[in-house]
């Protein structure tokens, strides 16, 4: 049996300059492209030791559809979205579990006592703001790191998933007419609801600023380390 052909280094940067010229701007795609691209030569070359390095690479190239590298773009960038969606899920679910349903309940019970002691206008007015304030702070990390985003794909499904939330939420705020509830009264139904809603809120924001960027970090570390990311 042939053993198998390695490329050089010269070959490697070709790769990645064949991948750039397909538009393939995600960092993390391009290597994963030339790995795939470059295991597909050494066969080819390994089968045929005659097959030149550039004829290899077209008979590689053309298995793919006409459109290119864009369908695996778009496969990749769909699947980083779906496992970044059911990391968070995974994490927001634990919330209805022991032993965390137990902070939230005593969050909500909190926030209910607030609402039994005080005007109610006054604690919706004091909690909605104290999440929104939360909300935009996580926002203002986001955009300080949205350079990387940019750059790579898994970053980028990251940050989508992490907005997700705080998006939704500020749209049911900017829907509510907060500044129209001055001395209004809730009943006891709304009140239990809006002590739930705004305990899980409180908790998805913390999620969002403590918890989720060192699970990012651990990602970066265990799977992208070859990749040299400077995080701040």
């Amino acid at each position: 049996m042939k053993s198998k052909t390695q490329l050089s280094e010269v070959e490697i940067d070709k790769l990645f300059d064949f991948v750039k010229s397909k538009y393939v701007r995600f960092i993390d795609l391009q290597y994963e492209l030339v790995d795939h691209l470059a295991s597909s030569i050494e066969d080819i070359q390994c089968a045929d030791p005659n097959v030149s390095f550039d004829k290899a690479l077209q008979e590689t190239y053309s298995r793919f559809p006409i459109t290119g590298f864009s369908k695996y773009i778009s496969e990749k960038q769909s699947a980083l979205n779906k496992y970044w969606a059911r990391k968070f899920f995974r994490y927001y679910l634990e919330f209805f579990k022991l032993p965390k349903i137990i902070l939230l309940i005593a969050l909500s019970y909190l926030i209910w006592s607030a609402f039994r002691y005080m005007p109610h206008s006054y604690v919706a007015i004091t909690v909605v703001s104290s999440a929104v304030i939360g909300m935009f702070y996580n926002f203002y990390r986001l955009i300080r790191t949205s350079k990387l985003s940019k750059k790579y794909s898994f970053i980028s499904a990251y940050h989508a998933q992490q907005i997700i939330p705080s998006f939704v939420f500020i749209q049911f705020v900017t829907s509510s007419r907060i500044e129209n509830i001055s001395g209004v009264t809730f009943s006891p139904i709304i009140v239990i609801i809006i002590s739930i809603l705004t305990a899980l809120t409180a908790l998805i924001t913390y999620a969002n600023i403590a918890v989720f960027p060192e699970l990012f970090r651990e990602e970066v570390k265990n799977k992208y380390a070859h990749l040299n990311i400077k995080l701040a």
